[in-house]
């Protein structure tokens, strides 16, 4: 097993890449048994992999090891779940380029309860080969979606749409350390990435189909209406035939949870086509049905690949222009302009094939007028004035600081730091954010001062007097108070940020930005990210890193340890001026090298609860020790500190 591992990886790093404006990307899914080895189609797969004269990639489209995923080292059938990947990687071992793996509901243990376990298992195996061709996305059991800019016109966006669907533990809420942390926030985002590289032909690539008419989508046979037990077990012919209508009339019409007919999956792919629907051309690969269907609706091209090792019935009908049960695969090959041609191939011949048409491109915007520098009057918001009922039921709070008019600076993109390019848009529950980036490669955040908690507030309740009342609260936090905390910090010896607020103008270089982020208070600061060399402020850090990261550190190696005063010392200066806002993903960790080992020190971001104070009768109440004790507010004494 070993051997055949090394020269897998031997063959993938000595590929060369060629910079072709020709790219072609090949989809396989479900192909986690060893069986793969002997598919129908493997010779005319590497065939066309190893005569094509374009850049190439492979995407495996989840379910990579049945029946359930990769287990702990300790398990006997661990180096049988190591023999399948292999045997995968086997399979695109000639390919010229990368190979992506991605989660299916059988990869998260077939949706069971250690799923999340099971997921990270074959990511630290995959990991572990330290080739920087083969990839397992998205990592650490996180959503996505991940963004992979394949070629100057090809973008792969991936997802894990399982994550949706695990009913079990997985890392989500405000206490993950994964950038994205609810469904909501895996549609923003995707959406974001859709805006940034409409002018370019896109790949989205998940487990789950949206449109599918095989079992999934509740089509089934007369077999499995008469013989309901072969579900169970292929060899079980024990006639039910009035019973056993119920097992598939149940799945077509209720489902499980791996049925497009449920209502969590059914919520998920209908939000993911209304919102591709606005972006036609773009194209959604999937496996998880054990066929080859290609469906079309609103011009967004539905490419369904599971038949890698099994093959299960298939109906033409709805939006699906072909459809086959044989063992095979799907051939994307995309050109300088966008277009393209999509192949569907079994082990003899092409079995379906559809052109795509040219991408349209932008025409260049007028950058050229350059934003005119000084200060602007302004204030963070008028939503928070109160008459005085208000003010004693929900507080006074920092009403006036928010209705405040301040002056300033103009923050210009092309000139701050000396020139920044945006990122992508950032993450946040209740922020407008923008991550940037300069020449050097360091990281900067524009986070918006204002709050916007709709995203928070549970969908029941939106639109109600709940959001009114979370937005209202919102002006329990002072507008500005992060701007103070560096100095304290300073003198209180931790790490620390240096935001400060800058008025964001009506600026065309923020692009598809611009509309969202124009004529308001923002404030600007260093992301934590990569190096923190040169930076005081971050200690000098050789490396900064999330919880995660730090985790694995940690297991690496005993001489790898925290400074745990340095830690208590920051906790010690959050209680002090009343930051009650601290999970896991408002820290990131400085790596140090030292004699025995690395030594790690927290690094505090976002610090918008600086000075929370809890005012008002309602608010009081809610901040009881036997409520929210959270909450309790600012004030010059603390009245239950382990609280």
């Amino acid at each position: 097993m070993i051997r055949v591992g090394t020269i897998i990886l031997l063959t993938l790093l000595i590929i060369p890449s060629y910079g072709q404006s020709e790219f072609t990307l090949f989809l396989i899914g479900d192909a986690g048994e060893k069986s793969v080895d002997n598919a129908s189609y493997k010779s005319l797969l590497q065939e066309q992999m190893r005569n094509g004269n374009s850049a190439q990639a492979i995407v495996f489209l989840g379910d990579n090891i049945y029946p359930k995923g990769m287990p702990a080292t300790p398990s006997r059938t661990r180096k049988e779940s190591e023999a399948i990947l292999a045997s995968q990687m086997a399979l695109a071992s000639v390919v010229n380029g990368s190979v992506y793996f991605i989660p299916g509901n059988h990869d998260w243990k077939q949706g069971r309860r250690e799923g999340w376990e099971y997921i990270q298992e074959q990511q630290r195996w995959i990991d572990s080969l330290k080739n920087p061709r083969i990839n397992f996305l998205p990592k650490g059991g996180c959503p996505g979606p991940v963004e992979v800019q394949l070629s100057e016109q090809l973008v792969l966006i991936i997802l894990d749409t399982q994550w949706i669907l695990h009913p079990f533990d997985k890392p989500e809420g405000e206490n993950s350390s994964c950038e994205i942390k609810t469904a909501a926030d895996i549609i923003a985002q995707l959406e974001d990435m859709l805006k940034r590289n409409k002018r370019k032909r896109i790949v989205i690539a998940g487990h789950h189909p949206v449109y599918t008419y095989g079992e999934h989508g509740g089509v089934f046979t007369l077999k499995d209406h008469l013989f309901p037990l072969t579900a169970i077990n292929k060899n079980l012919y024990f006639p039910l035939p009035v019973v056993g209508s119920i097992y598939p009339m149940y799945r077509k019409f209720f489902g499980n949870i791996q049925d497009t007919s449920h209502p969590v999956y059914k919520q998920f792919r209908m939000t993911l086509a209304e919102l591709l629907k606005e972006y036609p051309g773009v194209i959604y690969a999937s496996g998880h049905e054990h066929t080859l269907q290609y469906s079309i609706k609103d011009s967004v091209h539905y490419v369904v690949s599971g038949s890698g090792v099994k093959s299960t019935r298939v109906k033409k009908k709805g939006f699906a222009r072909f459809v086959s049960s044989k063992n095979g695969f799907v051939k994307l090959t995309v050109k300088e302009t966008g277009d393209g041609l999509l192949e569907y191939w079994d082990g003899k011949e092409s079995l379906f094939s559809k052109e795509l048409q040219p991408i349209l491109k932008a025409n260049s915007d007028e950058l050229t007028t350059p934003i005119k520098a000084g200060l602007v009057t302004s204030k963070a918001s008028s939503r928070y004035e109160a008459s005085a009922s208000h003010e004693r039921w929900l507080g006074e709070n920092y009403r006036k600081e928010w209705g405040q008019e301040i002056k300033a600076p103009v923050f210009d993109l092309t000139t701050e730091k000396g020139g920044l390019k945006i990122i992508q848009r950032g993450g946040g529950m209740q922020t407008l954010s923008l991550r940037l980036e300069d020449s050097l490669g360091r990281e900067y955040t524009l986070r918006s001062i204002e709050k916007f908690p709709e995203k928070a507030v549970p969908e029941a309740f939106r639109k109600t007097f709940a959001q009114d009342l979370v937005q209202d609260q919102i002006s329990a936090a002072h507008p500005y108070g992060a701007v103070v905390v560096p100095f304290l910090a300073e003198a209180a010896g931790i790490y620390h940020t240096n935001p400060k607020v800058v008025f964001i103008p009506d600026d065309p270089h923020f692009g598809i930005y611009r509309k969202d982020f124009s004529n308001q208070l923002m404030l600007f600061e260093e992301r934590p990210s990569g190096s923190g060399k040169g930076m005081e402020f971050f200690g000098d850090a050789e490396k900064i890193m999330g919880i995660d990261k730090l985790l694995e550190k940690l297991a690496e190696d005993n001489d790898n340890h925290v400074d745990q005063p340095f830690v208590l010392q920051s906790r010690l200066f959050d209680l002090w001026i009343g930051d009650w806002d601290r999970h896991d993903d408002q820290w990131r960790w400085g790596e140090w090298e030292d004699k025995k080992g690395k030594t790690f020190r927290p690094i505090p971001r976002d610090r918008d609860q600086a000075f929370f104070v809890n005012e008002g009768r309602i608010p009081r109440y809610w901040s009881k020790p036997w409520l929210l004790p959270k909450f309790e507010g600012f004030r010059e004494t603390i009245s239950w500190p382990s609280g």
